[in-house]
């Protein structure tokens, strides 16, 4: 009947309009994109997908959310995120901190947050970032709250210190470049460069003289 065949138009209407606008979200671009990234291993179903259209962030649905919202932002523009602290410091994430959060995003400010933030038992930062590849004279404020009680309270202290240009012991000035001196890039701010430099011309302990291996642990919490 005509009503029927009205009422038909109409959802069709409506599905087409809804899926209009979730191709125009999808090509839209953003100046700034707040984050808090689920962390694991991708599931079976999606890994394929990921690896395709995301490589340079193979191993970690972490990783990968980070490369998809660089993809989303505005040349300058800037990403927030609290994320696992594990990315910036894991050997299996080299790559990712090589092609993504160097030649792909200028770290800003990274808050090392340690444990006790969120609910889940994961150790943590929050970072900013600006989309455009990490200058060798780019600096970033590493604020250090592993040990602390009142994480927001010093935070909030610290980045106001550092805005008027006082930095605690707990703050650090880095060119996050100086990383780059040794292979896996770890984020490690407390060291100085001329440390790091002399760090690296040295051959790892790992095949050179020993074998390095985890010690007593747990192998499944979950």
């Amino acid at each position: 009947t005509t009503s029927v065949a009205n009422t038909r138009m109409r959802l069709f209407v409506d599905d087409t309009l809804h899926g209009l606008g979730l191709l125009s979200l999808a090509l839209k671009k953003f100046d700034v994109a707040l984050m808090n990234p689920p962390f694991g291993e991708v599931t079976r179903n999606t890994i394929s997908y990921l690896n395709e259209h995301y490589p340079r962030s193979k191993g970690n649905i972490l990783a990968h959310f980070i490369e998809r919202m660089e993809q989303l932002l505005i040349p300058n523009g800037r990403v927030g995120a609290i994320v696992s602290r594990t990315c910036f410091y894991l050997q299996t994430f080299a790559g990712f901190r090589r092609s993504v959060l160097s030649d792909r995003l200028s770290l800003e400010c990274f808050a090392d947050l340690g444990l006790g933030v969120l609910d889940a038992m994961v150790e943590t930062a929050a970072c900013t970032w600006t989309a455009r590849a990490l200058s060798n004279d780019s600096k970033a404020v590493f604020i250090r709250l592993l040990n602390v009680a009142d994480k927001a309270g010093l935070l909030l202290k610290s980045l106001h210190l550092v805005t008027i240009g006082v930095y605690e012991s707990n703050c650090f000035d880095v060119k996050p470049a100086q990383f780059s001196v040794l292979a896996d890039r770890p984020y490690v701010y407390w060291l100085r460069a001329e440390v790091l430099r002399k760090l690296a011309a040295y051959p790892p302990l790992d095949p050179t003289i020993c074998s390095i291996r985890v010690g007593l642990q747990t192998g499944d919490d979950f």
